[in-house]
């Protein structure tokens, strides 16, 4: 239910926040500050499972742990395992019209050796009667390749040999690339002990190891020095041809091997092969020395074409003193009508971002991104996850679209409960098409959550298909003298 806020102010839609408690103690779990959650439905019951991983510094091992929640009260499951940084995803593998989990981890950095170790993928098939079941058709993929690792082989020193049924993965995504029916995946592991980035392509629920679908002097840069590496992947439909493409997000330092890069869009073929790509304007945030934590598609101009939101954190090569790996710098990108993109950042987010400061004590950093209409008024904002040791940001947690072309930086009070204080966070959960607000209850007892009534971005629903234009109401682009009304005052 919305209501009305103070004049010149638009609406805000009252919280109905529900509780669910832990009907055991959960040990450290409800202690952090901030960690990350998962919403499944694993057993096609209707009914949320929790898959909750612990927020600790980066290199250390972080529990992850499935509670079913029953009659208001979260009951534990099942220990998955330690991982260093997991990413974990659902979608339908085996086609069965229920829920599967996937987990990939980035793995601890092998000893004398700057590459990563990476760990086991974990699939777990959902079933009817909810008893998980362990699959091994993702990790029987890698054993497939395996390779010996040859003193001073260049593919090697870069991480391109499989030596284990080990992956090293910073992020992976998933869509069916190929239209045949089943759900393939992206994985992002260059870096690694293993095979560089790469394709798992899916037949009938069993999956192959595919790196020719994209030219590797496209993928990993024209120069014998490159050896292109990138962060978040997004399989969007850019062109609207009805075939995923796939958005790479830049992993960009001042080594010679990524100088050169940017994130790029790959164009499907319409059979799965990419050997046509766009490159993304560079962001002049840090010079370009970024790293890509979030991609969300949006209609931010309502011309029926897909635009990018990109989420920009710092890495080291930029040499204006600030400290690496900070930022939250939110990059606006308009696709143009030849299909190239074009940088309106500053015309299309208000304020100078004055949050993505590079102080050594700035250890909040962006994660995934989400369209969403958060307060009902028929427009798609931007939610933000963080990943973060302290829940107190000096930054937005909501991107508001005011349905004028312009996203304004704002809090969960401003646009969600005037009940709420200005820094309280909430993390995003996307389950069933819908989307849930979270965080652990204040007394440490259990999670509140708040669902909100609309339905999440399409991009993330399992077959990833495009956002139609019954999406949006589609205008045409208001004059540059547009006088705009603010549904928002931003505290940004």
């Amino acid at each position: 239910m919305a209501k009305k806020s103070k004049k010149g102010k638009g609406e805000k839609v009252e919280a109905d926040f529900k509780t669910v408690v832990f009907k055991k103690d959960p040990g450290r779990l409800e202690k952090q500050e901030h960690s990350c959650a998962l919403f499944i439905d694993l057993n096609s019951d209707n009914r949320d499972d929790y898959l909750f991983i612990e927020s600790r510094n980066w290199l250390k091992k972080k529990r992850v742990i499935l509670y079913t929640g029953r009659k208001k009260q979260l009951k534990k499951s099942l220990d998955i395992g330690k991982y260093v940084t997991p990413v974990a995803r659902y979608f339908d593998v085996n086609s069965d019209g229920i829920n599967d989990l996937v987990l990939f981890d980035h793995g601890k950095k092998q000893e004398g050796h700057f590459s990563f170790t990476g760990s086991r993928p974990v699939l777990l098939l959902g079933s009817p009667n909810g008893k998980l079941i362990d699959d091994t058709s993702i990790s029987n993929a890698y054993m497939e390749i395996l390779e010996e690792v040859h003193e001073g082989d260049l593919a090697a020193v870069h991480g391109g040999v499989q030596v284990d049924e080990k992956v090293s993965a910073k992020w992976f995504d998933f869509g069916d690339i190929d239209n045949d029916g089943d759900i393939d995946i992206w994985v992002e592991s260059s870096g690694g002990m293993n095979v560089n980035s790469h394709f798992l392509i899916n037949e009938n629920g069993s999956y192959t190891v595919d790196r020719n679908r994209i030219p590797n002097e496209i993928l990993d840069g024209p120069l014998d020095s490159d050896f292109y590496r990138y962060h978040t992947s997004k399989f969007i439909d850019v062109n609207k041809d009805g075939h995923l493409d796939i958005v790479l997000g830049q992993h960009k330092t001042g080594s010679t091997f990524h100088i050169n890069q940017s994130s790029r869009v790959f164009i499907n073929s319409g059979q799965g092969f990419f050997d046509k790509y766009i490159d993304l304007p560079q962001t002049k945030f840090y010079n370009g020395f970024t790293r890509v934590r979030g991609i969300e598609p949006l209609d931010i101009n309502y011309d029926g074409r897909i635009d990018l939101i990109l989420a920009h954190n710092r890495q080291w090569g930029g040499g204006d003193g600030s400290a690496h790996f900070t930022g939250n710098y939110f990059q606006v990108l308009l696709q143009r009508k030849d299909g190239g993109f074009v940088d309106q950042t500053k015309r299309r987010i208000k304020g100078k971002q004055k949050w993505a400061n590079g102080l050594r004590n700035n250890d909040v950093s962006s994660t995934e991104l989400l369209a969403s209409d958060i307060n009902n008024d028929g427009h798609r904002d931007i939610l933000i996850n963080y990943n973060s040791t302290s829940v107190k940001y000096e930054a937005p947690t909501i991107l508001i679209n005011n349905g004028s072309g312009k996203l304004l930086p704002s809090s969960f009070q401003e646009a969600v409960s005037s009940d709420l204080e200005k820094d309280d966070v909430f993390s995003w959960s996307e389950s069933n098409n819908d989307v849930k607000l979270w965080r652990f209850a204040t007394k440490g007892e259990g999670i509140e959550y708040l669902k909100l009534n609309d339905s999440a971005s399409n991009y993330s629903s399992t077959v990833r298909s495009l956002i139609s234009s019954s999406v949006h109401h589609l205008s045409v682009e208001k004059p540059e003298d547009f006088q705009e009304l603010t549904a928002y005052d931003s505290t940004f």
